[in-house]
């Protein structure tokens, strides 16, 4: 509560006393895994500590049943090149593209310093850059040295040694669930809905932090989509929280059966 007193006109005019109230938002209790309220700053403090240790703690992963669901989309040739070892014309080509008058890096060397001594400097080059890409190390002083020489063969080099991690990388989130998803689609375990007649089938749509899945109202479907998300936990190392989720059923479904869904998917809100 504050006082605010409010003048007006001379001092002999009259003073008015405003009276602000404020609204201080507290946690009175919470109730702990068990069902048991508690309401103490001790037992609510260690009841937070505990739903977010498990929340976030790491589970032993398998991302196998993921990996195999998913098509394979790089052609052989193009994942050979993407593998294949680094070779001298690559450096070369790369350093030959740039214009000879950048602005040097700290070593006061433009490319066309390189270019002019390249006969003696580019196997150097070459064998320092390999071990430095493919160790994944690059050594402390690199920017006060050698910065302009490994500047422009770096970035073309680093996007075939990226291009793997990257795609192990996707496919451990987003495309992974989709591939899990369509693979029961098309066994004909899940089936998506349709808004109209002649409207695409919607089995499930993915944002950044949450998805909306599709699927029929029974319990073989409904078992199968939380096998697809446990799956997905375990390969991902992602926890889905049950808590914020929700689901929606068809004005059509009666209470038993939502009662039934909500059971079998761990989801209370509906």
């Amino acid at each position: 509560m504050r006082s605010l007193q409010v003048h007006s006109g001379s001092c002999s005019s009259l003073i008015w006393t405003v009276t602000i109230w404020r609204k201080v938002n507290t946690i009175k209790s919470l109730i702990n895994g068990n069902g048991e309220v508690k309401s103490t700053l001790e037992e609510m403090c260690n009841i937070v500590h505990d739903y977010f240790s498990e929340l976030f703690q790491k589970k032993p992963s398998s991302r196998d049943r993921v990996l195999q669901a998913i098509s394979t989309s790089t052609s052989d040739e193009n994942n050979n090149m993407l593998t294949m070892p680094f070779i001298f014309e690559e450096f070369k080509e790369a350093i030959f593209s740039m214009n000879g008058d950048k602005s040097p890096g700290p070593d006061g060397y433009n490319p066309n310093f390189y270019k002019h001594f390249w006969d003696l400097c580019g196997n150097e080059i070459y064998h320092g850059s390999c071990f430095w890409l493919e160790s994944g190390s690059f050594p402390p002083n690199l920017n006060m040295t050698n910065c302009s020489g490994l500047g422009p063969a770096g970035p073309k080099a680093m996007v075939k040694a990226q291009s793997k991690r990257s795609c192990e990388g996707s496919r451990r989130s987003k495309e992974g669930l989709s591939a899990l998803i369509k693979k029961s689609e098309a066994r004909g375990d899940v089936h998506g809905v349709k808004i109209c007649k002649n409207s695409p089938i919607i089995s499930h749509l993915l944002f950044a932090d949450d998805c909306f899945l599709f699927f029929k109202v029974n319990s073989n479907e409904a078992t199968e989509m939380k096998n697809i998300l446990s799956t997905y936990e375990e390969a991902s190392d992602q926890a889905i929280n049950l808590q914020k989720s929700e689901f929606f059923c068809s004005r059509n479904v009666t209470p038993e059966n939502k009662n039934s869904l909500a059971d079998i998917l761990g989801i209370n809100k509906f």
